[in-house]
C-alpha cells in the first residue's frame, strides 16, 4: 500500500519483491493479468514438457532447461492462456499415472508418446534417508533459575536460543552427554536426574530424537565456550527469548513456565 498505492506493479522484477512471490506465482500473475510472457511452470507442466521432449534430466535439475523450452514456445500475444493450457493439459490428460495419450491434442509431438514410454517421464531424484540423530539436553537449575544458552549466529539455527546439549556418542548415556557437553560448552559441571521428555522433530536434512534431563547446577563458573552467550532466567521469562522449535516442545515439562 505504502509503496504502490494498492496496485500490483506490472513490472516482474518489482512484483517479484513483494512477500511471498516466488517465480511460479511471478509468471502466472504477470501472464494472465498483464500479457507478459512468463513460463509459469508447476507439476503440471513439468510432466507435459518432460514427456514432450523426453528430458532426461532428473526434476528439479531439469527445470531450467524446461524453462527454456517453455519460453521459446509460449504464445506472446495470450502467455497467460498458453501456461493455463499447458496445466490444464497435464491435469486433466497428461496425467501422473494413467494418461489418456490417445485424447491428447499434442500427442503425435510427444516423443515419449512415440518411443512408448511415458511413463518414464518426468525422472525425479531418488529421496535419501535422512540421519537420524539422538540428542541429549540439560534442563539445570539453580536458585530457581534456568540455564539457557545461545547458538552462535554462523550455522543451522544460528543466533537462537537453547538448553545446553549435544549429539549422544556412541556407547554414551544421556546423563553422561549433558554432563560432558555442560562442560565442554559451558564450563559448567551438572548432577543430571531423570528424564523429563522425549521429543523427536524433523528438519528438511535430518531428524532428531531429543531426551531432556533435569539437571542441577553443581559448580563452575559459566563461560561461553561453545556459545555465543548463556543466561541464568526465571522460567517465566522464557518467551522473551527465541528458542528453536524442537526446544518449545519441552516447556510444558518445565516448572513455572508460563503457557501462552
Amino acid at each position: 500500500m505504502e509503496k504502490y498505492g494498492g496496485q500490483i506493479p506490472a513490472d516482474p522484477f518489482e512484483f517479484s519483491k513483494l512477500p511471498g512471490v516466488g517465480p511460479y506465482i511471478c509468471a502466472a500473475v504477470m501472464s494472465i493479468a498483464f500479457n507478459i510472457p512468463l513460463p509459469a511452470i508447476d507439476g503440471n507442466t513439468v510432466r507435459v514438457i518432460s514427456r514432450l521432449n523426453s528430458i532426461n534430466i532428473p526434476y528439479p535439475k531439469s527445470k531450467k532447461k524446461i524453462h527454456a523450452l517453455l519460453s521459446r514456445l509460449i504464445d506472446p500475444i495470450k502467455p497467460g492462456c498458453f501456461n493455463q493450457a499447458v496445466m490444464d493439459l497435464g491435469r486433466e490428460i497428461c496425467t501422473s499415472k494413467v494418461p489418456a495419450c490417445s485424447a491428447c491434442p499434442i500427442c503425435k509431438y510427444c516423443s515419449a508418446r512415440v518411443n512408448n514410454d511415458v511413463d518414464k517421464y518426468p525422472l525425479r531424484i531418488k529421496n535419501t534417508p535422512r540421519p537420524h540423530y539422538h540428542i541429549a539436553v540439560a534442563i539445570i537449575w539453580n536458585n530457581k533459575k534456568i540455564l539457557i544458552s545461545k547458538r552462535k549466529s554462523a550455522g543451522l539455527l544460528g543466533g537462537l536460543w537453547e538448553f545446553p546439549g549435544g549429539k549422544i556418542k556412541p556407547r554414551e548415556s544421556g546423563p553422561d552427554c549433558v554432563i560432558r557437553r555442560a562442560r565442554e560448552t559451558l564450563n559448567v559441571l551438572v548432577d543430571p536426574g531423570n528424564c523429563i521428555k522425549q521429543i523427536k522433530h524433523s528438519y528438511s536434512h535430518f531428524i532428531i530424537t531429543v531426551d531432556a534431563y533435569r539437571c542441577v547446577f553443581v559448580g563452575g563458573q559459566p563461560r561461553r565456550f561453545g556459545y555465543d552467550d548463556f543466561r541464568w532466567i526465571y522460567p517465566y521469562e522464557i518467551h522473551q527469548f527465541a528458542f528453536h522449535r524442537s526446544n518449545h516442545k519441552l516447556f510444558d515439562k518445565i516448572e513455572g513456565v508460563v503457557s501462552i
